[in-house]
């Protein structure tokens, strides 16, 4: 894909922010993700600040939940920071989804560690059969209780300084 498509408004987040009021929130979120990703990709998820985390975080389970529930968000390499979700919607101010995000944890449980391959096979153990354990809070989350790209570019508005 052209870098022009990944990064249509900038290949920084000051730059795109700069388009808010211009241009639609969920496509400036989705170049501040692509942003994320490649940071990530580089250096390694170590490498994002803590404010840089969270707008990450967000945005893929806001990502893999619409694609395919809570069941492809646990799934996802984004699982893996699953256990800071709660914390992440929180300091966004998304406290609707905070409570859903709480509840699909409290679901799925504990994997003996959260890196991909304990993860999965968690996750596996409890799908087994077809279950769809997330059905109701992925059906309350797609309901869209809360404007996530707003509060996204609110938040890299309001720490700005921690996004490099």
């Amino acid at each position: 894909m052209p870098t022009s498509e990944l990064f249509p408004y900038g290949e920084t987040v000051d730059v795109v922010m700069e388009h808010r009021g211009d241009a639609d929130d969920a496509h400036l979120g989705m170049n501040i993700d692509a942003i994320l990703a490649k940071k990530v990709e580089k250096k390694g998820i170590s490498a994002l600040t803590q404010e840089e985390r969270y707008v990450y975080l967000v945005q893929a389970m806001n990502r893999e939940v619409n694609h395919g529930g809570f069941e492809l968000f646990f799934y996802s390499a984004a699982g893996a920071l699953a256990p800071e979700l709660v914390l992440a919607l929180e300091a966004l101010d998304l406290p609707i989804n905070q409570a859903i995000a709480g509840q699909a944890l409290s679901c799925f449980g504990t994997p003996p560690s959260w890196g991909d391959e304990d993860r999965r096979r968690h996750l596996d153990r409890m799908t087994q059969g077809g279950a769809n354990l997330w059905q109701q809070l992925d059906e309350a989350f797609y309901e869209f209780p809360e404007m996530i790209e707003e509060k996204v570019l609110d938040y890299i508005a309001a720490h700005a300084d921690r996004f490099k």
